[in-house]
């Protein structure tokens, strides 16, 4: 697994340090990229008639356990709802893989699909670029069961999620904030001790901000910082809070912008800074765009 990983971030290096595939159509319709964060999500819908893939890829490390790792692939899908005013986005594919934590058990390597998020995200304001209003998209997720949570890979149970992300661009730099929450109820667990079920509502909150260099059209560097504070039942009938704090410096570059189809591919360096977060990481982003209708 890891020399495709290496590979890659070989690849995604050599291509920001060399500005290739440049476009000249892309710039002078397009000032920067956007919409193309890896853990803070942006306030840019996408225009209307043109839809939007992401790829991710993210193996993350425990030092407490050499053995003790992480891996998570997503894939996104955004469509215009008519306008950029609204938006409809989905993840068919959520792919995860890990080691327990030396701190729950023995490690046991494990792996399957999780849940589904279903997305609706509404523009409230459009971003003044002479000005200083900035972009606000609000985003209401239904959380639907489709991962195995015997297995450590689902709740089970339906689950809602509110995020609030808001863009400026204040030329060189653009800054982007998200605030959110998860709610998720009627979470069973078995007990251990007498197999009896009881029941949790789950509450998850998340913060976070970022900072962008627009270096240049074609290159991004990014700096981005997010907390995470989630509950999970145990086997004892205690729900478990943890605190996931991570810092990600990154680089993102435009590979090839054509009339109809825009590539964009980035690379994180994710670093733990609370003890319930991966210490590092490696972040792989790739991102299509295309047009579906004509003359869009």
């Amino acid at each position: 697994m890891r020399l495709p990983f290496a590979t890659l971030a070989l690849l995604i290096g050599a291509i920001a340090a060399t500005g290739a595939w440049r476009s000249a159509r892309a710039q002078a319709e397009s000032k920067n990229i956007k919409d193309n964060s890896f853990l803070i999500e942006e306030a840019y819908n996408q225009e209307a008639g043109v839809a939007q893939h992401i790829f991710t890829w993210y193996p993350a490390w425990f030092h407490n356990d050499g053995d003790n790792q992480e891996f998570a692939f997503n894939y996104v899908i955004e469509l215009p709802m008519g306008s950029e005013t609204h938006q409809f986005s989905f993840t068919p594919l959520v792919f995860e893989q890990f080691n327990n934590h030396p701190d729950v058990g023995p490690p046991e390597e494990e792996g399957g699909w999780g849940d589904t998020l279903v997305n609706y995200r509404y523009q409230l304001s459009f971003e003044d670029v002479d000005g200083w209003r900035p972009a606000i998209a609000p985003r209401f997720s239904l959380l639907l069961p489709t991962g195995d949570k015997d297995r450590g890979l689902g709740t089970g149970e339906l689950g809602y999620q509110f995020n609030l992300p808001v863009s400026k661009e204040i030329d060189p730099f653009a800054f982007h904030f998200n605030a959110g929450l998860t709610y998720t109820p009627h979470v069973s667990t078995t007990l251990a001790a007498n197999n009896d079920t009881f029941q949790r509502d789950l509450n998850g909150y998340n913060l976070g901000g970022s900072v962008i260099w627009l270096a240049d059209y074609n290159v991004n560097y990014l700096l981005e910082l997010v907390s995470f504070w989630d509950e999970e039942p145990d086997e004892l009938g205690n729900v478990d809070r943890t605190t996931s704090v991570i810092l990600d410096p990154g680089v993102r570059c435009a590979l090839f912008t054509g009339d109809e189809v825009q590539w964009v591919a980035g690379l994180g360096l994710p670093i733990g800074l609370s003890s319930d977060a991966p210490d590092f990481g490696v972040f792989i982003y790739l991102s299509v765009e295309h047009s579906f209708l004509p003359g869009a």
